[in-house]
């Protein structure tokens, strides 16, 4: 690696807290005394997140031995640079796979990998085809994790198939899949929207006995 690459696990939270505080909406949610629709929108993201995602992400990462890890983290940086930026959802799913992550060089690889904003060659993965279904489904999530995937990140998934020895049709039936589940993510994250902003009216016209 480079000198002025990311050193430390330290450095590494400061390079995360660096790219939140870019964030217009972010900062203008610190501004603000009461919170506001787009920044309790975030909330809601991230507890379905935590709430359907993190296990089920962390039990594939306990199942991955040192060459799988490193494959699974340059793919996902891939999929989260693909188009040439960083949201919100790719933020939180970055934080995600440092949590996972104990292997300080994995670490830095994966970081390294997101800040020069370079898609990383892969090579095949010699993995069982349970595991490799695992890895799919999660990089796919990964993909939808905004609510739409894009065209940069959908030319991603062939390669990802070919390199993983999986079935085509078996890999379009993922993507599906995963769409789908977000498009639920969103549904449930507007109707919990819905129900906070019937809680602020009822609040702002109280009836007194």
């Amino acid at each position: 690696m480079q000198g002025n690459c990311i050193q430390s696990r330290e450095n590494a939270e400061v390079f995360l807290s660096e790219k939140l505080k870019a964030w217009p909406s972010s900062s203008e949610c610190l501004r603000q005394r009461q919170m506001s629709d787009q920044k309790f929108e975030k909330i809601l993201k991230r507890i379905y997140t935590i709430t359907l995602g993190r296990e089920i992400n962390q039990g594939l990462f306990l199942k991955l031995n040192e060459e799988q890890t490193s494959w699974v983290i340059q793919a996902a940086a891939n999929v989260i640079i693909a188009d040439g930026e960083i949201d919100s959802g790719e933020f939180e799913v970055m934080q995600d796979i440092i949590q996972y992550l104990d292997n300080q060089a994995q670490l830095m690889q994966f970081l390294d990998s997101i800040r020069k904003m370079e898609e990383f060659p892969l090579q095949e993965l010699n993995v069982d085809q349970d595991i490799a279904s695992d890895i799919y489904f999660f990089l796919a999530n990964i993909a939808y994790v905004g609510g739409l995937m894009t065209q940069q990140e959908a030319r991603l998934f062939p390669n990802f198939a070919r390199l993983l020895e999986l079935d085509t049709t078996y890999c379009k039936s993922i993507i599906q899949w995963a769409q789908k589940q977000s498009e639920l993510n969103q549904k449930w994250i507007k109707e919990q929207g819905d129900l906070h902003n019937e809680r602020k009216k009822l609040n702002t016209n109280p009836v007194t006995r």
